[in-house]
């Protein structure tokens, strides 16, 4: 709460100085109008930005008290009032100080829920938008961007921390996002492939596994470009309803459409799999991935990897498998990503450890005994 406060107080004196000095120079050539509204816009976006930032869920008890004061200032009346603030609290000649993409996207980011998003959608189109339905569907210039856009469908998979409103905000987010689309499609600006990952998200987080594959096979009907970001929601959705079958066939798509998978699609794919108690897939997957065949892509499992394949073993009460994969990792079989340069000095830090969410994993499903012998075995690890 005190550091929100600080760092208002200090954006609002650092504006004014220099509205001040842009004021006490005028005609000079020091100091111009110009640049003074550049250094406010880029302040009060920074500031709006801070403000926007979600609280953790999972804080110490002793703190609740303090962050329920920070989320005060992420309500969209405060950040409205600070974008107001920035337009009209300051000299800068005849000008006012207009926001930018940027600016716009930093409010969104604050707000949870598809009806409030376009609400301020809305308002920004009325405020900032081009007079008189100028815009064409290819037009991505002026303030209200595609970036905008997609910052307002983002916010259509977040849910409100109200209890009483989290369930409406989140079965309403996926219609008002597909409603956002049909704007986007009819008056621009024109979709991009972040866009449509927004709105499978937003589908995802509904529970409407249907309607975004349903958007997905539209696209892939389509000219649209797919990219490997369209993928992601989709096998994190997958994950939810526990479908792995489409999660299969997604990764089967990818690699049809020759499209890059990274360890991330890899990863939720293996969380799908794990929940659906399938160790002896979540294995083969595994090797695949070490054996670089995952279509012509060479993708290097992480301790996530690792741990999410263990956890497909646990959850199959497949203990011998799980202890075996723990005894490979605590062997040095799967090594850290290379991340560039041409340092070859091999080290303990170039292979992947077993952490304690790894050792947890293999306990939760060995007996008694075992599970003495493995807690006895991670204590002296550490």
């Amino acid at each position: 709460h005190g550091a929100l406060d600080s760092m208002l107080q200090f954006c609002r004196q650092y504006c004014k100085d220099i509205s001040d000095i842009a004021e006490q120079s005028s005609g000079d050539n020091v100091f111009g109008e110009s640049e003074a509204e550049e250094a406010i816009l880029y302040a009060y976006t920074a500031a709006i930005a801070a403000c926007s930032k979600p609280t953790s869920a999972s804080l110490p008890t002793r703190e609740e008290k303090s962050w329920e004061n920070d989320s005060n200032y992420r309500s969209i009346e405060f950040l409205l009032s600070l974008l107001h603030e920035m337009e009209h609290g300051y000299f800068c000649g005849k000008h006012l100080v207009r926001p930018n993409s940027y600016t716009l996207t930093a409010v969104l980011l604050g707000v949870d829920g598809g009806l409030d998003a376009l609400k301020v959608l809305d308002r920004f189109e009325k405020d900032y938008g081009n007079d008189g339905g100028a815009r064409t569907v290819d037009d991505n210039d002026g303030i209200v961007t595609v970036q905008v856009y997609n910052a307002a469908i983002s916010a259509c998979s977040r849910s409100k921390n109200n209890s009483a409103e989290k369930r409406v905000s989140r079965i309403d987010g996926w219609q008002v996002a597909l409603s956002i689309l049909q704007r986007m499609r009819r008056y621009g600006p024109s979709p991009n492939d972040q866009t449509y990952a927004n709105i499978l998200q937003a589908c995802a987080e509904s529970g409407q596994i249907n309607v975004a594959l349903s958007l997905l096979k539209e696209l892939q009907k389509s000219s649209f470009p797919l990219t490997s970001k369209i993928y992601l929601p989709l096998l994190k959705a997958c994950a939810n309803t526990r479908n792995v079958n489409v999660a299969q066939s997604l990764i089967e798509s990818m690699k049809e459409n020759s499209l890059r998978i990274t360890i991330e699609h890899m990863n939720s794919y293996l969380s799908v799999v794990a929940k659906c108690k399938e160790s002896a897939r979540a294995l083969e997957i595994l090797n695949e991935m070490f054996d670089s065949k995952v279509g012509d892509q060479a993708i290097v499992p992480n301790l996530i990897t690792l741990n999410t394949v263990l956890s497909a073993c646990a959850n199959s009460d497949d203990f011998e498998s799980a202890r075996d994969l723990l005894e490979q990792i605590k062997e040095g079989r799967f090594k850290v990503a290379a991340r560039g340069g041409t340092n070859s000095r091999k080290s303990r830090e170039d292979v992947i450890r077993p952490d304690i969410v790894s050792y947890n994993t293999v306990i939760s499903c060995a007996d008694p005994q075992m599970a003495l012998e493995l807690i006895h075995e991670m204590r002296l690890s550490r």
